[in-house]
């Protein structure tokens, strides 16, 4: 499947995917707002899932994935983001408990480690460039 046809299937089926979340929205809220706001937020996602899904004609696999140089930085990158994340849950857990509150934001740790390998990523690629 060329480029041209995978674009144009993942932007129809997954605007229509974002319609149909709209349209259910909107119906179960009683609000024609909460159908457009829930199909501006649904679309991109959607889209760009499909445009992940669907086969593309991608460059074929090394032999040996973990002999890349991308695979050592993945795992530099993601030895460095749990570290990060362990201390930062430990800091939050104590706090916590300092401060009596029954619940730590688990929601939060989850885009701190995604931010910080991302980050940390990007660094030791373009250090290694």
């Amino acid at each position: 499947m060329n480029a041209v046809a995978r674009r144009s299937i993942a932007v129809v089926v997954g605007s229509a995917l974002a319609v149909i979340v709209g349209v259910v929205a909107a119906s179960l809220r009683g609000e024609t707002v909460a159908g457009i706001v829930f199909f501006a937020a649904i679309a991109p996602i959607s889209v760009g899932a499909l445009w992940v899904l669907l086969p593309g004609g991608a460059p074929e696999a090394p032999e040996h994935p973990e002999d890349t140089v991308e695979h050592e930085w993945m795992l530099r990158a993601s030895s460095g983001a749990f570290l990060d994340v362990l201390i930062a849950m430990g800091l939050a857990v104590s706090v916590a408990s300092v401060l009596d509150v029954e619940q730590v934001p688990l929601v939060l740790f989850v885009v701190l480690s995604m931010a910080d390998f991302a980050i940390r990523f990007w660094t030791v690629q373009r250090r290694a460039v």
